[in-house]
């Protein structure tokens, strides 16, 4: 066999492994079957549903938290206006009662929602 032969076919062998590296790279850049990319997509839409349920949840659960604050400022407020009938020891007394109360009771709400919270992420 001469040179030029030899040559040839190698230059065709390499040709051929070249095709197929091509080939290769092509058939794994195309795009992925229609069913695996639908799928995919309702995965996508339905994560995206799910974020939107928990971050909605989430508002509520803020917003309830902000309501049941109000509503302990609004009382907490009301419990430390002075009686008529209060003399001033009694009306000290009753406000230390009051802000110990008031201090548990804005604790206690920040505890539950924020146990909520956890358990909803």
């Amino acid at each position: 066999m001469n040179n030029t032969a030899k040559k040839a076919i190698i230059y065709s062998l390499l040709a051929g492994i070249m095709q197929c590296g091509i080939s290769s790279a092509i058939v794994e850049a195309a795009p992925q079957d229609r069913q695996q990319q639908d799928r995919q997509q309702q995965q996508d839409r339905q994560q995206r549903d799910q974020e939107q349920r928990n971050q909605e949840q989430r508002d509520r659960k803020d917003q309830d938290r902000q309501e049941r604050v109000r509503q302990e400022n609004d009382r907490h407020e009301q419990e430390m206006r002075r009686h008529d009938y209060e003399s001033d020891q009694d009306w000290r007394d009753r406000q230390d009662q009051e802000n110990d109360r008031h201090n548990h009771a804005l604790d206690d709400i920040e505890a539950a929602l924020g146990i909520l919270y956890l358990l909803t992420r």
